[in-house]
């Protein structure tokens, strides 16, 4: 069986907890990037079993992730559904990719919400995926592996709502005066929000808040204002104090 990873990760927590999963279950997984804004579809058949991982942006699949999963065709394809969330709460986004999922024709089979290090307040949840994460998303791994040899393809109950949770409005980064225009961000922004001729300017109308340039800038230009983060810090904390394990559905 072919094993294919579909991702949305723009910090790159998302992926590392899919890789770990896919590695598990075979050595040579494909990794298909949902965030590349050149994505234009895949296509897949009842040989292939796909992790379909994405990032719980407030309790929601992100809007541009839930547009290109719609890209996609399962032709009854084996899937995986997983988010990864900032040690808070992933409420709805499960529930809302196993509606997108199915609407492409993948057969679910298990789903899995893994933790990650904040993609904002990088002091929550730090250096997770950790060793323990890993060892829990490599034995449900194995169980899944033992499910597929069963041929027990039944869907598990997956918790969420419908109606889903509204959508919250998104941090949008600035740019400091140690921006040297590298180009970096503008190549990397899934959405295409910052030119390569103006790298300095973020169009708000159009950045989801994903914090990738954030992440990835060499000088550290990109940032949120110290109010903002002061802010979430703030009320984050005291929602993430207690460490959450992966929760799986099987």
């Amino acid at each position: 069986m072919n094993v294919s990873v579909l991702h949305f990760s723009p910090t790159g927590g998302t992926l590392k907890c899919a890789k770990i999963m896919a590695c598990a279950l075979t050595e040579t997984p494909n990794f298909i990037d949902l965030s590349n804004h050149e994505f234009s579809g895949a296509s897949f058949g009842e040989d292939d079993l796909v992790i379909i991982a994405v990032p719980s942006f407030g309790g929601r699949v992100p809007p541009t992730a839930a547009e290109r999963l719609k890209l996609l065709t399962g032709n009854g394809a084996i899937a995986v559904l997983m988010t990864v969330y900032g040690n808070r709460e992933f409420e709805d986004t499960l529930v809302e990719l196993e509606d997108l999922t199915k609407e492409r024709d993948f057969n679910i089979i298990a789903a899995v919400a893994a933790v990650a290090q904040h993609s904002i307040v990088n002091s929550i949840a730090t250096d997770r995926p950790d060793t323990k994460d890993s060892l829990i998303l490599a034995m449900f791994a194995k169980k899944l592996k033992e499910k597929i040899s069963k041929e027990n393809l039944k869907s598990p109950k997956i918790p969420g709502n419908r109606p889903y949770r509204k959508l919250g409005s998104w941090f949008k980064p600035k740019t400091s005066r140690s921006c040297n225009k590298c180009g970096l961000c503008a190549k990397e922004c899934p959405v295409g929000a910052i030119s390569m001729d103006s790298p300095k300017k973020v169009d708000k109308k159009l950045c989801i808040g994903c914090m990738r340039c954030v992440s990835i800038c060499p000088s550290h230009s990109k940032h949120l204002s110290w109010f903002i983060m002061w802010m979430a810090k703030r009320k984050l904390t005291k929602l993430c104090i207690e460490r959450k394990e992966p929760r799986l559905y099987l």
